[in-house]
């Protein structure tokens, strides 16, 4: 397997013990044989990527040491970014949201610390791209022309705010989501780079689970019904979680689910959360959220994904996977 951002891969780990009897003397050509099969196999494995032997499934974790994920699709191809080094962003591109290649970095505030949680948002009106950012706890937007960046700095929206995330509504109105003082609040934009009026509150901890902190919101609108998901409790902690709530409008009032959290720790699964919704060609909704490595109190965190769905009561459920095969999203 590798590290710094790139998707993890299944090896076959066969032991390098030589036998004395089979690899001496004129037996040299059979060892030499072996070995070269030995890194044929090896590299036929390898070529699997994260989906192991069979091509139509996938098994978390995805990417390692990257968190907070955000993915936007664009003309075929799947581009993330989140939370890495702690001073940039770096881009992820992928076909099919399991095989995922690092890019370049696409923003980098000069002098700046505490790089958090991005946010993609593709603004049709003026088919740009705008990257809602998170740095020394400020929330602020950059602009591209094109998904993968460079971007460039458009200033400083909310202070003392995290987590961003830029909602559209089908009338074409926006709603800038973010997390402020542990609850979060939406703000009404004229157009993504403008507010509109006053933020509102929407959330705060307030069902146990969810204490001390309300934080990385993302709106999904369903069925005409606003689901705003939210991850609650301690980002560093394997409880950390995730919930929901909804509403009959993007700014409200928002009812949270009595059953929360509805993505949870198991056996396996430590601290999952702060993630996002994607659809893939089939229409399914899948999550793409981070674990945490291990139960240790820690950021070290990995981007993992599984499948969402809604019930015939409009209940959001999303079971959380690790190391076990799961089907792939449809790429066509």
């Amino acid at each position: 397997m590798e590290r710094g951002g790139e998707v993890y891969y299944f090896n076959v780990n066969i032991s390098g013990q030589q036998s004395p009897n089979f690899f001496r003397g004129r037996c040299g050509w059979m060892r030499r044989l072996f070995l070269f099969l030995l890194a044929v196999l090896t590299m036929v494995l390898a070529g699997c990527g994260g989906t192991g032997v069979d091509p139509n499934s996938y098994q978390n974790p995805l990417v390692s040491g990257l968190a907070d994920p955000c993915v936007i699709a664009y003309n075929g191809t799947y581009y993330m970014s989140g939370t890495g080094d702690n001073l940039s962003y770096d881009i992820y591109t992928s076909a099919d949201l399991v095989h995922w290649t690092k890019g370049a970095k696409i923003f980098s505030p000069a002098g700046q610390i505490n790089v958090w949680a991005p946010d993609f948002f593709y603004n049709q009106d003026d088919g740009k791209f705008y990257l809602y950012y998170t740095v020394n706890h400020q929330v602020g937007v950059a602009c591209s022309n094109t998904p993968d960046g460079p971007y460039t700095d458009l200033g400083v929206f909310v202070s003392d705010a995290i987590d961003a995330d830029m909602f559209r509504d089908d009338d074409g109105s926006c709603y800038l989501y973010y997390s402020q003082e542990c609850a979060v609040y939406v703000q009404p934009m004229t157009n993504p780079t403008t507010p509109k009026g006053a933020p509102q509150k929407l959330l705060q901890p307030d069902q146990g689970w969810d204490n001390p902190c309300n934080e990385a919101p993302w709106m999904v609108k369903y069925n005409s019904t606003y689901y705003l998901i939210y991850s609650g409790n301690s980002a560093n902690l394997s409880s950390y979680a995730e919930g929901f709530a909804t509403s009959s409008g993007p700014v409200g009032p928002f009812t949270k689910y009595g059953g929360n959290p509805i993505v949870k720790a198991t056996a396996t699964v430590f601290g999952p959360g702060s993630g996002c919704v994607v659809v893939d060609h089939a229409g399914v909704y899948w999550h793409i959220y981070h674990q945490k490595d291990s139960t240790v109190d820690g950021w070290a965190r990995s981007v993992c994904m599984d499948k969402l769905w809604f019930d015939n009561s409009g209940v959001i459920h999303c079971q959380v996977t690790r190391n076990t095969s799961n089907p792939k999203p449809a790429t066509q």
